[in-house]
């Protein structure tokens, strides 16, 4: 349960309800995960969903890069809702139950490209020194170019972001779907 009343298309202001609305129109098409806390921060929120709406379906990466950067992030600050998402996206572009399972046990996954292994590395690097080293940034710059990787900075730090954000309101799995840091 939330620690705050969720927003609801029912209970919202007409500011909240034409970004409801944005939300709903775009690839996400539906009000779901810390929108529904966000939204008590109208400005917030629609800032939010646009970068988002870019993060999610505008960047550049490949989208097994961005669901894999999803579940770093999402296993690391312990928020199930990136860590299962992206993890359908991941199974969808052939990333593999092996590497998902050794995310999800905070284990370092073997990597069927050097690609996925920088992106793993920097990311990964992010989040545990909050910096990057020489060696690991050259890899991913050689591997994706410099504005990918930018966008890959990015995508890390809007699931940061998003998770420490479900974190802090306890916004859960929607029913239905299992917690898989649970237990």
């Amino acid at each position: 349960m939330p620690r705050v009343p969720e927003v609801t298309p029912e209970n919202a202001s007409p500011e909240q309800r034409r970004i409801i609305d944005t939300i709903t129109r775009t690839p996400r098409g539906g009000l779901r995960g810390p929108f529904k806390v966000m939204l008590h921060s109208p400005k917030l929120a629609d800032a939010v969903q646009n970068l988002g709406t870019f993060i999610r379906f505008g960047n550049s990466l490949k989208p097994r890069t961005s669901a894999l950067v999803g579940m770093i992030v999402g296993r690391h600050v312990g928020a199930a809702i990136p860590f299962v998402g992206n993890a359908e996206i991941a199974r969808q572009q052939g990333l593999g139950e092996e590497l998902i399972q050794a995310l999800k046990e905070r284990r370092r996954p073997r990597f069927a490209s050097p690609e996925d292994e920088a992106v793993y590395d920097l990311v990964t690097e992010l989040q545990q020194n909050h910096q990057v080293s020489d060696v690991t940034f050259d890899k991913v710059v050689k591997a994706l170019g410099i504005p990918a990787t930018c966008e890959l900075v990015g995508v890390a730090g809007y699931y940061t972001m998003v998770g420490l954000f479900l974190k802090t309101f306890q916004i859960q799995p929607p029913e239905g779907v299992a917690n898989p840091f649970a237990g």
